[in-house]
């Protein structure tokens, strides 16, 4: 009986130390950082009419060149999902600005608003 509470408790620690290894506690790295926090200084340039459209998609497009380097990292990397968060949030940015530039309406205007926060939250 002993064996089996042991064999019991063996387990629940191991699975309560692979729970403490959680993904939402990787942090994005430094570069990441860099660009998600250029990104959202982009969007806020391009909204208040400082960067046009060609100049805002310029810089985001390198943002997103910048951000490559994610594709090659392992699932196992401490900051692959984080920095894979940033790259997909950076993405969304980039065709939302398209969509801006071509329709203009407050939906547009919305949406890169709501890639600002996203990209706040992702570094936070």
């Amino acid at each position: 009986m002993r064996k089996y509470i042991f064999i019991l408790l063996c387990f629940i620690m191991l699975f309560l130390s692979a729970c403490g290894t959680s993904k939402k506690d990787s942090v994005p790295s430094d570069k990441a950082v860099s660009c998600a926090n250029k990104a959202i200084e982009t969007a806020e340039k391009y909204l208040s009419y400082e960067l046009n459209y060609k100049e805002a998609k310029e810089i985001i497009d390198d943002l997103q060149s910048d951000m490559e380097y994610v594709s090659d990292l392992s699932t196992e990397d401490p900051n692959y999902f984080p920095d894979s968060n940033i790259h997909t949030a950076i993405m969304g940015l980039s065709i939302h600005l398209i969509d801006d530039n071509f329709k203009g309406s407050d939906e547009t205007y919305s949406k890169i608003q709501d890639d600002i926060e996203e990209l706040k939250k992702l570094i936070d």
